[in-house]
């Protein structure tokens, strides 16, 4: 990396970053940057640093960490300038990767509002009931679960998931 110039050095890791991410970006192509590194060099350069970028995502003081490890020189400058930009992608793609190791995901949700009548002539009430729709990712097959609430259990399905949001957030910080 100390032949190539830091805004390539930069261009790259970014290219990196999107690969993380799985946007449908091409994976950066060791012919365009040739003239900057061997390819061995090139293939290190890359597993490094997808691997270094997916574990620093998670750290709030792995920039300090770097610097006293590395000091100045331009690759960390690079890096340090990725993570300070991509601090969020590399978040999320943390947790896609985490996600794809496990067994199963929650992938996408939708909802709709429907009324449910009565069963008899004699009865007119209108409940109303919520249905939701989960789509579960397990490893390369998608789908999709079914739930219906009436209000109070839907009720109790949001407290739940806003205590689980509420965990997650702490444990970001």
């Amino acid at each position: 990396m100390e032949s190539s110039s830091s805004s390539v050095s930069i261009e790259v890791l970014h290219s990196i970053v999107d690969r993380l991410l799985d946007v449908g970006l091409p994976a950066p192509s060791y012919s365009d940057y040739s003239e900057y590194w061997k390819f061995d060099e090139w293939t290190k350069f890359i597993d490094y640093h997808s691997d270094i970028l997916l574990k620093c995502s998670c750290s709030n003081d792995v920039i300090t960490k770097l610097r006293e490890t590395s000091g100045d020189a331009p690759s960390t400058q690079a890096l340090i300038e990725v993570l300070k930009v991509r601090q969020p992608d590399l978040r999320r793609a943390a947790a896609n990767h985490l996600c794809k190791q496990e067994s199963s995901y929650l992938k996408d949700f939708d909802w709709q509002l429907q009324l449910v009548l009565g069963s008899d002539k004699v009865s007119s009430i209108e409940e109303p009931a919520i249905e939701v729709l989960l789509d579960i990712q397990e490893g390369d097959n998608s789908k999709t679960q079914a739930l219906e609430f009436n209000s109070q259990q839907m009720d109790n399905f949001i407290d739940i998931l806003e205590k689980i949001n509420e965990e997650v957030l702490q444990k970001q910080l």
